[in-house]
């Protein structure tokens, strides 16, 4: 079961690691017949945890396959990564390294690599007291670590990339070695009798039993090392003085305390969280972040309006910069306040929305408006997109938008506005809202459209052309300008997951139905129990050819196959973990 709630997290890296821990625990268990029944074991739970979160991941899957995050062919990703020069962190928190962030490149501390100190030492002092056999009877877990520092620092393929996101697991399996570094080196305790003499005093603070002394050469190299020409005196004093203090308190503590004593037992906790409190209190733990700043003012979008459905067209200057308008605040890279309306804005204010923000980037929409992950268009020139989507019979009248939100520059052009039914609803800092009067049908029938083969093909085509009918993408279209039957609609319909419709198709031509709603993965169509197959118009629309002398009830609903067949394999996996559990029970 918890590995049925990691799987459900869905995030890829958590199943990564559950799988990494899987192998590190097969490979740390005993040889032979008893390394293959571990293994089967492991196997069959990993097995009956996916099946249990089928629903999760097949949605997850499935989905991902039709976001611009799963297919962009830049897969190899380098941002984030541990640079080789940045593992000093891992002893000093305020190690100041050249990062490469989601922005740019920073120079910037790395306090995400700090462990508490403790773990480090624990692994010298381990080395310290067994030596080779230290290694050897932690071999599964120095291989882990090794693994686990090159995953840290190589580029990794889509969805695992920013790799650091392995450091989590990293610090666990160094502290599970360090915690037996530190075991070990107690076992190597003795009683000590009293410091007479100088030779005594260093033997005492040399002793392997020490960890203290084992966390003083861990921090001593990487303090050698900030001397460096260059190196504020002040910022290398208020970066190491923290950790060095209390690795020399250790260390002095180790003289006089006895290695099996609770007072040393307690000591690595202790200096686990006053090193750990004391980075959190001096060094910045975020840079180069998103950050927002929500004021009450999102709640009320006035002059907008809940009821209606908007497209806010707005480009990356207008959210990274002060240079078009205040929409941000000068300096920001990408957030909210009050007056912001891009981004998350329709979130907060309970606004219908057809762009915003979206880490995973539907790659319909994507081509459709070249949006970026905040919603913004990557296209330095806003007006050919108002050009080629506002229309009668474009894009945004079948998606049934009747708002928009303009940049004040880009409003200052929109001339033609009243004449096709727009008109100034007010202004908000930077921007202009506009609405029209428009009767949103839940389902139209489209008179001509442009049928194409391919998902290239249909972005191209509605690039190239925005004059001419809508682009109708079906893997059986025909591949050229087609007409199309008028049907005739009664009895539309739509639901949440669903839109239905009564429809009567003439005898002449087929007709082309078009839904406004956004198409993701995993619509269907059924026509009295007759399914159909479901296109997309212009990208983001789902669309559904109906044949020639067609009449009935024709159902589009969202059913994904996790949706479908995800519960059966659920059902089906907790049938077996119970069969299993109850046969291991009768057997005890």
């Amino acid at each position: 079961l918890p590995m049925a709630l990691v799987f459900l997290a869905g995030w890829p890296f958590s199943v990564a690691m559950l799988v990494f821990i899987a192998a590190y625990v097969i490979g740390g268990g005993a040889a032979g017949l008893a390394r293959r029944v571990l293994a089967r074991r492991v196997g069959v739970a990993l097995a009956l945890a996916a099946g249990l979160a089928a629903p999760a991941w097949w949605s997850l899957v499935s989905h991902g396959a039709a976001t611009l995050r799963a297919t962009d062919p830049n897969r190899l990703g380098v941002l984030w990564l541990v640079p080789w020069n940045a593992w000093p962190g891992m002893v000093i928190p305020s190690w100041p390294t050249l990062w490469r962030t989601y922005t740019n490149w920073t120079l910037a501390p790395s306090p995400w690599l700090f462990n508490g100190l403790v773990p480090l030492a624990g692994v010298v002092a381990g080395l310290r007291a067994q030596g080779r056999s230290f290694v050897a009877a932690h071999r599964a877990e120095f291989f882990a670590l090794a693994a686990l520092f090159a995953l840290v620092s190589l580029p990794t393929v889509r969805p695992l990339q920013v790799s650091s996101r392995w450091l989590p697991l990293l610090h666990l399996v160094i502290a599970l070695v360090g915690a037996e570094g530190v075991a070990a080196a107690a076992q190597r305790a003795t009683d000590a009798g009293p410091i007479r003499s100088l030779r005594d005093l260093a033997t005492r603070l040399w002793s392997p039993r020490n960890v203290g002394m084992a966390a003083l050469l861990v921090v001593a190299p990487v303090c050698f090392v900030m001397l460096t020409p260059g190196m504020s005196p002040v910022r290398i004093v208020s970066g190491v003085s923290g950790v060095v203090a209390l690795a020399l308190l250790w260390a002095l503590a180790g003289l006089v305390v006895d290695a099996r004593s609770l007072p040393a037992r307690v000591a690595p906790v202790a200096v686990v969280a006053l090193s750990l409190v004391s980075t959190a209190l001096t060094v910045p733990l975020r840079v180069s972040m998103p950050r927002w700043s929500i004021e009450a003012s999102v709640a009320d979008p006035r002059p907008m309006e809940r009821s209606r459905r908007y497209f806010m067209l707005y480009n990356r200057a207008d959210v990274f910069s002060n240079e078009c308008c205040d929409l941000v605040g000068h300096g920001r890279f990408a957030g909210v306040r009050g007056e912001l309306l891009p981004g998350n804005f329709g979130l907060y204010a309970g606004l219908t929305t057809l762009n915003g923000y979206s880490p995973l980037r539907l790659r319909t929409l994507q081509r459709a408006f070249d949006l970026g992950i905040h919603g913004y268009t990557i296209r330095p020139r806003l007006m050919p997109v108002l050009e080629r989507h506002v229309g009668a019979g474009r894009l945004l009248d079948l998606a049934g938008v009747d708002g928009l939100v303009l940049p004040e520059r880009l409003a200052a052009r929109f001339t033609q506005a009243e004449a096709q039914g727009w008109r100034v609803a007010g202004t908000r800092p930077g921007v202009t809202v506009y609405h029209r009067d428009l009767v949103r049908a839940p389902v139209v029938s489209l008179a001509e459209a442009r049928t194409v083969r391919s998902f290239d093909e249909a972005a191209r085509a509605l690039e190239a052309a925005p004059d001419a009918p809508p682009v109708f993408f079906d893997t059986r279209a025909s591949g050229s300008a087609e007409r199309f039957a008028e049907a005739r609609l009664d009895r539309a319909r739509e639901e949440r997951n669903a839109t239905t419709v009564d429809v009567a198709v003439p005898a002449d031509h087929d007709a082309l139905l078009v839904f406004a709603r956004a198409w993701y993965p995993g619509f269907t169509a059924d026509l009295d129990g007759r399914a159909l197959d479901v296109g997309t118009a212009d990208l983001i629309l789902p669309a559904v050819r109906v044949p020639a002398g067609s009449s009935g009830r024709l159902v589009l609903a969202y059913r994904p196959a996790s949706v479908r067949y995800g519960p059966f394999v659920s059902v089906l996996s907790l049938v077996a973990l119970v069969a299993l559990a109850a046969g291991v029970r009768r057997k005890k």
